[in-house]
């Protein structure tokens, strides 16, 4: 009986969320209200806020969630090995596009200006903080390949591959983008190294 009931939470919650993805989609976040939601999704505001406090609340639980999960994706082919040759690595290897194709109803709100607050933000900082605190690059070239600034060049770099994937609607398999950001990275710094800090 209590299992029914965590899934009739779950559903519940799920079709909160879709609702207010969809009409975010439809008229910007900013104009979005908490009766907007439950009027769409045909429930009352008590039920909303069983679920959550407020509309801003719903919005940061999902954008923690969807990027721990993205940060974690993006670690994937580091998961089981310290040292890694970009070069040599498969595309089949790299599983965030695949995370995020399959989350495009929330990945697609990049595509909008009036988006969820900080959203592009979040994206681009986790990307800095991957490579700030756990994975290190090791260049053939005579330079600090980990330096702040190559940092930045880098995250910024990997961040358009995927906004501009996800604004081109998918259109190139995950496979192909998958190889295109590992030529990219592997540029100047072919070797990455897992660093746990």
């Amino acid at each position: 009986m209590e299992r029914k009931m965590d899934r009739r939470v779950e559903r519940t919650k799920k079709i909160l969320i879709d609702t207010f993805l969809q009409l975010v989609k439809e008229k910007g976040y900013s104009q979005v209200t908490v009766k907007d939601i439950v009027d769409s999704a045909n429930y009352n505001r008590a039920t909303f806020y069983v679920h959550f406090e407020s509309k801003e609340l719903l919005a940061k639980e999902l954008l923690n969630e969807k990027i721990q999960q993205f940060s974690i994706e993006f670690r994937k082919p580091l998961e089981h090995v310290n040292i890694l040759n970009l070069e040599k690595l498969s595309p089949n290897s790299v599983t965030v596009f695949d995370y995020v194709k399959k989350n495009r109803n929330f990945f697609d709100l990049l595509k909008i200006e009036n988006t969820i607050p900080g959203f592009r933000d979040s994206i681009l900082n986790e990307i800095c903080r991957l490579f700030e605190e756990n994975i290190k690059f090791q260049g053939k070239q005579d330079f600090d390949s980990n330096n702040q600034y190559f940092v930045y060049y880098r995250a910024y770099g990997v961040f358009g591959i995927f906004l501009e994937w996800i604004k081109d609607d998918y259109s190139i398999p995950t496979k192909e983008i998958s190889e295109k950001l590992l030529n990219a990275l592997s540029a100047y710094s072919p070797i990455i190294i897992k660093h746990d800090a």
